[in-house]
């Protein structure tokens, strides 16, 4: 489980905006908006179509589905991917959770080792740390932060490039298979960002990086680019005041987040990850210093071009597509999805620090093997209160996002057969 990474884990499991002198309200102006992003207090939803989600939360978009499937294209206009970038304590979560509610989209935050390292059922295999040989260990972020030179280090930082992928599958197969946009705490594409900045600080050794490297090119091409990337531009000074005010204590105490890591991620970020991805995606950078007017932003989303390109242009180009194809990206980012997982699986033997014994992985296999928690798929466990197991034949896919879209849909079927009569 949380030591499967060093033996097959997919397998296995520029700035600044003038302020506005006065606020406007849904309920203060007519608004007119064509083939664009718009507000959800603005939409009409006679223009979008009423297309019934697919449940991805408990079965899969088999090719079975892609060739009975009769319902149209269920990516629309609104249906866009966002993806809020920065430095650390600068905010990010916030806006996120702001821009999902003025546009009625599905809110995922960033992936944390605890979605790893905590079963369905609430057990911490951390807790088993301290029965292991120390490369069968599990390392997180907390632990990083307190003892960045620990040879763990970068075994940690491609299990969180694991999450980001799995965090960004399940984006895409929101969009695809239900219709509804997503907004996203960082990317897969970020994670290069955070890996250099500890290369470069000698926390994770060349032959690590260069795994990390190859992982990301093995598996990064598979996926759909975002529609818009926000950035929010915060000082590194005003950063580590930012992480003061925050107190978490791992995090205020820590031996990484100083001047010169800090910088490093600054430095990364505007001279690789965003120089690279502005040609695919569209790019708003804000000075977030001293926070900023959500106002501003949903405006800035509205205005952007999603349709008017050539057929060449790289803009966007990924989400343009035929009907078939869209069957194809829906296939992909469900019954697909594990395998996706597994083109980061690059094997490099000459890494040490990626390699554990059969003596430790025997040892990790008997210490879990006592878990409970290990003898039963999630939720096929009588003992946690699971019921109906006799009767279940579905796996646990992801969480349930579906069930509050299909109410909608219904209800909206429902106003329009009263429409008809």
């Amino acid at each position: 489980m949380f030591v499967a990474i060093r033996s097959g884990i997919a397998a296995r499991s520029i700035p600044g905006i003038a302020k506005e002198l006065c606020k406007i309200t849904p309920n203060s102006v007519t608004k007119y908006q064509a083939a664009s992003l718009t507000r959800a207090a603005f939409r009409n939803e006679d223009d979008i179509p009423n297309i019934k989600p697919f449940p991805y939360h408990e079965k899969e978009y088999t090719v079975f589905q892609m060739i009975t499937d009769t319902n149209k294209c269920r990516v629309h206009e609104h249906s866009k991917l966002i993806v809020i970038d920065g430095q650390v304590a600068s905010g990010k979560s916030k806006l996120a959770q702001e821009l999902a509610k003025e546009f009625d989209f599905l809110y995922l935050p960033q992936p944390t080792f605890d979605d790893l390292l905590i079963t369905k059922w609430g057990f911490d295999v951390r807790q088993l740390d301290h029965l292991l040989p120390k490369d069968a260990q599990s390392w997180d972020i907390e632990r990083f932060l307190q003892n960045p030179y620990d040879r763990n280090t970068i075994a940690m930082q491609l299990y969180m490039y694991m999450m980001r992928q799995k965090q960004y599958i399940d984006s895409l197969a929101h969009i695809f298979c239900t219709g509804q946009g997503v907004v996203t705490v960082r990317s897969p594409w970020s994670d290069a960002v955070f890996a250099k900045a500890m290369y470069q600080s000698k926390f994770i050794s060349p032959k690590g990086y260069e795994a990390h490297t190859d992982a990301c090119k093995a598996s990064l091409q598979y996926y759909l680019k975002p529609h818009v990337i926000i950035y929010l531009d915060v000082p590194v000074d005003l950063t580590l005041q930012n992480i003061k005010k925050r107190g978490l204590p791992h995090e205020v105490n820590s031996k990484v987040l100083n001047e010169k890591y800090l910088s490093d991620i600054e430095e990364n970020y505007k001279r690789d990850y965003l120089a690279k991805l502005t040609e695919n995606c569209h790019l708003l950078i804000y000075d977030w210093s001293q926070g900023g007017d959500i106002e501003v932003v949903v405006e800035d989303l509205e205005n952007l071009n999603y349709d008017d390109f050539e057929e060449n242009d790289p803009k966007l180009q990924d989400w343009r597509f035929t009907p078939y194809q869209y069957k194809v990206h829906t296939k992909h980012f469900t019954y697909d999805s594990d395998k996706l997982l597994c083109y980061m699986e690059v094997a490099r033997t000459d890494v040490p620090e990626l390699l554990m014994s059969g003596n430790d992985w025997e040892a990790w296999y008997d210490v879990w093997e006592e878990v409970p928690d290990s003898l039963y798929l999630y939720p096929y466990n009588v003992h946690k209160g699971d019921k109906g197991v006799i009767w279940k034949d579905k796996f646990y896919l992801c969480d349930d996002h579906v069930t509050p879209l299909m109410k909608k849909y219904y209800e909206r079927k429902e106003r329009e057969k009263r429409k008809t009569k």
